[in-house]
């Protein structure tokens, strides 16, 4: 029997986390060899957004980060649950960020006022994009894609794409990192619980969010969708060429 995990498996992600450690504040990847590195104040262990899996929770200021990458530019594909203890927020809710905070890269967070989801490019004008969709409260899955350094972006909620458009990937040189929950951009945050953050370089297709949110209740099927699985053959085509000519 597949799982969700042998699902985030089948794009080859470059780290993938499971955050399943009872304290401290190093996160072992399950695929992949970079870990997270905590800061902040975290709740170990929680009940997660899958059968018999755990989420993380942080505190209002808490992060996770990856380790500096040497190089790092798009295509990427970055994933993760999340669930907020208070919906709507009453201050913002950063998701996630990719570079640096104040001249260029990109980031995810969830408005005060109406619960939606943002994205967030300091570089680019405007500098802040309403999707106009609610995150909602429970869990939810979220994914966030670049195809080049200046080229389409697309935002993904629990499976369906729900905004694309033109803004800039993190584009500051070495070194260049991710920052899951807190981070200068977003000041003192709103508590947190994650689980299943992934990091992948490659193109973030619709079909491909579709099938990334499936593996959580039916990994066989989505599995089965994916080039591993014998599906997914447009996707591949798609980011070889990218790959070649872009």
């Amino acid at each position: 029997m597949s799982t969700y995990q042998d699902v985030v498996a089948a794009y080859s992600p470059y780290a993938a986390w499971a955050l399943v450690e009872a304290s401290g504040t190093d996160f072992a990847p399950y695929l992949g060899a970079a870990h997270l590195t905590g800061s902040g104040s975290f709740t170990y262990q929680t009940t997660g957004p899958i059968a018999t899996s755990m989420g993380l929770g942080l505190a209002v200021g808490a992060k996770l980060a990856t380790p500096a990458l040497v190089s790092f530019a798009p295509p990427v594909t970055i994933e993760t649950w999340i669930k907020l203890t208070v919906y709507p927020p009453t201050t913002t809710v950063m998701v996630w960020y990719w570079g640096n905070s104040n001249t260029n890269g990109n980031g995810v967070f969830v408005d005060t006022t109406t619960g939606n989801l943002v994205v967030y490019s300091p570089a680019a004008t405007p500098n802040l994009i309403n999707t106009g969709v609610a995150l909602g409260s429970g869990w939810h899955f979220i994914q966030s894609g670049n195809t080049s350094t200046a080229g389409v972006s697309q935002l993904a909620l629990d499976g369906v794409v729900i905004w694309q458009g033109s803004q800039p990937g993190g584009t500051i040189g070495n070194p260049n990192q991710f920052f899951f929950g807190g981070h200068s951009a977003g000041g003192a945050n709103r508590a947190i619980e994650l689980a299943f953050p992934a990091l992948s370089f490659s193109y973030l297709s619709a079909d491909r969010a579709r099938i990334a949110f499936l593996g959580s209740s039916n990994p066989d099927a989505a599995l089965a969708q994916t080039t591993v699985g014998g599906g997914d053959l447009l996707n591949l085509i798609y980011a070889a060429v990218h790959k070649t000519y872009v």
